[in-house]
């Protein structure tokens, strides 16, 4: 949910000018082996479910990713976004 509250935020507050993201979910030192890297997998993979922007690995950390400037102004100014927002919106008031 703190993905989509971010990017929902910031289509509102970049006034057409969206700069890339960069998220830092760690390297997973401290996560449980038998359980792998749940919140590196978990927030790499939230874009794509929700047919969201491309995301790009940064070269040589595997702990960060980005979703490019291009990317994320042809999502947030897309129909697919606009589903998203209203799944979202609706979302986050059930959770509140």
């Amino acid at each position: 949910m703190a993905v989509s509250g971010i990017l929902l935020d910031y289509k509102k507050t970049k006034n057409g000018h969206f700069p890339s993201l960069v998220f830092v979910t760690g390297k997973r030192l401290h996560s449980n082996p038998e359980k792998g890297p749940m919140l590196q997998t978990g927030v790499r993979e939230f874009p794509a479910l929700h047919n969201g922007p491309v995301t790009t690995d940064v070269v040589g950390n595997k702990g960060r990713f980005e979703i490019r400037d291009i990317a994320l102004e042809e999502w947030l100014l897309s129909a697919e976004f606009s589903h998203f927002e209203e799944a979202m919106t609706l979302a986050l008031s059930v959770n509140a």
